[in-house]
């Protein structure tokens, strides 16, 4: 995926038909045959990687990309004309036309009132924006608030990996368990009751 899209939250890529969950003996019933599944804190995982060193800047090439299609959406002649209008109807001028004020600013600036807004847009994001959202500290304050909020049901890709088998099914004894992605436990949108082991 190169570019970022609000979009792409409300319609992810399909996850693989079936995921993978390692487990010791003793767990194993609880799923299979209680149909429980623990859901653990993001901050509660056992590798730091997971959450904690996700990553170090909140406002990357995507971010930016995003920020630079919202400030074209914003600087439209629509928009423009749109917040023109807004602005004098709240300061007791919308008898005026928003396309005159427009071409009074054009006059003020030299014919480059819509550079000026965008160079002024842009400084803001470069200078108070950008700095504010890649302070490492912010963003581990946002970490570690998704650690605390968001809880995390933990699969595998692969049911043959020797790390996972050692390390979540009590050194090779336990079990996996396969989960059908298709099943329309996986599909709910809403909040649901969770069962916790």
């Amino acid at each position: 995926m190169d570019t970022f899209s609000l979009d792409d939250f409300d319609n992810p890529p399909p996850p693989p038909r079936y995921l993978y969950k390692y487990l010791s003996a003793e767990r194993v019933g609880n799923v299979l045959e209680g149909g429980a599944v623990r859901f653990t804190p993001l901050l509660d995982t056992n590798d730091t990687f997971e959450v904690r060193s996700t990553f170090d800047k909140l406002a990357g090439p995507k971010m930016l990309s995003m920020l630079a299609d919202q400030m074209d959406n914003t600087l439209s002649e629509e928009s423009v004309r749109k917040l023109t209008a807004d602005m004098l109807k709240e300061n007791g001028l919308g008898w005026l036309p928003p396309e005159l004020a427009l071409q009074f600013a054009e006059q003020q600036y030299g014919g480059n009132f819509m550079g000026l807004l965008r160079a002024q847009m842009q400084q803001a994001f470069d200078t108070m924006l950008v700095p504010h959202f890649n302070d490492p500290e912010n963003a581990k304050k946002l970490l570690e608030k998704l650690g605390r909020d968001l809880l995390c049901f933990s699969l595998s890709e692969r049911m043959d990996s020797p790390p996972m088998w050692a390390h979540y099914a009590d050194n090779n004894a336990g079990f996996v368990v396969a989960f059908d992605t298709e099943n329309a436990w996986f599909h709910q949108r809403k909040r649901e009751v969770a069962r916790f082991v």
